[in-house]
């Protein structure tokens, strides 16, 4: 089992995968590894409390400021066959299975899977599970895109809307993300990842501006339906659909869903698809 290391310290290795091929030999790639930490880090997890003002004691979406970590370190593995740089957040999943404890070691085990193909993009899949005294307390998974150019026509798929009939109305709030808040959430977090940083790093990766981290929008998200509902996030599920610059104006939506919990959106101001979306529960 392997100390978890701080994020900041393996940046700088996982921008020299970039050389990588992102071909592999076998129908699919697997490697599950375990991770370690002697508690929770109270100081850290004060910070991220007050940085978004979040009041439940143990956050979930704090515990994915772990899994990013865990993933890296999966990504840094020498059998890993794809770049780091360039891979795109496409969605998480989170669950609370017990309540955390602060001073209890937690061991992490981390799964990745990626299903590989001729031509077309790859979507690798991480599985984490997180456990105390034996317990699994936390378990999470999220999806990346890799690019690859395909010789394949695009297969427009439907997607199925809500009756919103059956919803309330969304409740909206006004969000200003400023020039420097990429920056102070790299301070937080430790993803100093320069296309959060600096346009003109971010230039070099195909974006016109420089973007904000999208856990960054999930954790004020978290924050805002606690904040208005009073009820803590026991499950997320989200979904990044399209970067969001730095600075911008956003709408930050959510109302109760058919599903019987809170469905959220971010949308830039002069759009109307979401930028991210997700259900909280």
């Amino acid at each position: 089992m392997d100390k978890l290391p701080e994020l900041n310290k393996i940046i700088l290795p996982a921008f020299l995968t970039i050389t990588r091929s992102k071909r592999f030999k076998g129908a699919i790639y697997s490697n599950a590894s375990s991770f370690s930490l002697p508690r929770i880090e109270s100081k850290k997890l004060k910070k991220y409390k007050a940085f978004f003002d979040l009041r439940e004691e143990f956050p979930l979406s704090y515990f994915y400021l772990l899994s990013q970590v865990v993933q890296v370190n999966q990504m840094l593995n020498k059998g890993f066959p794809l770049p780091i740089p360039g891979m795109i957040h496409l969605e998480t999943h989170m669950t609370y299975l017990a309540e955390p404890m602060e001073e209890s070691a937690l061991q992490i085990v981390s799964d990745v899977i990626i299903d590989n193909k001729e031509e077309g993009s790859l979507l690798p899949l991480f599985i984490e599970s997180y456990f105390q005294n034996g317990i699994k307390i936390v378990e999470a998974r999220s999806r990346y895109l890799v690019k690859r150019k395909s010789n394949k026509k695009k297969i427009k798929s439907e997607i199925i809307e809500e009756n919103e009939s059956d919803a309330t109305n969304w409740l909206t709030f006004k969000w200003l993300l400023k020039n420097n808040i990429g920056l102070k959430y790299a301070r937080l977090s430790g993803d100093y990842n320069p296309i959060h940083i600096a346009t003109p790093l971010a230039w070099l990766f195909g974006f016109k501006k420089k973007i904000i981290h999208g856990w960054y929008l999930l954790s004020r998200a978290v924050s805002e339906i606690e904040k208005e509902t009073n009820m803590p996030a026991k499950s997320i599920e989200v979904n990044f659909l399209k970067a969001v610059n730095i600075p911008s104006k956003v709408d930050f939506e959510f109302r109760l869903s058919n599903r019987r919990n809170l469905e959220f959106q971010i949308k830039l101001k002069k759009e109307d698809e979401a930028s991210v979306s997700g259900y909280i529960s």
